[in-house]
C-alpha cells in the first residue's frame, strides 16, 4: 500500500510517500504510476531537491516559493482523488493547522499515521 502524508507547517510543507500499491505487478501498476508522476512533477520543479529512493520519497516545499505551493496544492487534490478511487491501495493524510487548530484529513481505508521528522528547508 502507498502511504502519502502531507504535513503543513508554519514555513513549509512536507510530503512523504512510502510503499508500493500492489495493484498490479511492477511495470503494469497504474496506481503506482499515477502517484509517481505527481511526485516526479513536484520533484522536477524543485530541481531534484527531494530524497528519493525505491518505495520512498520525502520532499519539502518552502511556503515562500509561490509556484511550488501552487503545484503542491494541485498535486494534493490529485493524490486525494487517487486515494478515494483506489482506497485499498493508497492512503492519503493531510495534517496541518487550520484557523489556529490542528486538523487531520485522512483518505483511504485503515489509515494509520506514522511520524514524519524533518526540518523546514529555507
Amino acid at each position: 500500500m502507498i502511504r502519502i502524508e502531507l504535513t503543513e507547517k508554519r514555513e513549509c510543507y512536507e510530503l512523504s510517500i512510502t510503499g508500493h500499491s500492489g495493484y498490479k505487478e511492477i511495470g503494469s501498476d497504474i496506481v503506482c504510476s499515477a502517484v509517481s508522476v505527481l511526485r516526479t512533477t513536484l520533484d522536477n520543479y524543485l530541481d531534484g531537491g527531494g530524497v528519493l529512493q525505491s518505495g520512498e520519497c520525502f520532499l519539502v516545499v518552502d511556503k515562500k516559493d509561490a509556484d511550488a505551493v501552487v503545484i503542491l496544492r494541485a498535486i494534493r487534490v490529485s493524490m486525494k482523488q487517487i486515494a478515494n478511487t483506489y482506497y485499498k491501495y493508497v492512503m492519503f493524510a493531510y495534517k496541518g493547522d487550520k484557523d489556529g487548530k490542528d486538523f487531520n484529513d485522512f483518505t483511504g481505508s485503515n489509515y494509520k499515521s506514522g511520524r514524519v521528522e524533518a526540518k523546514c528547508i529555507h
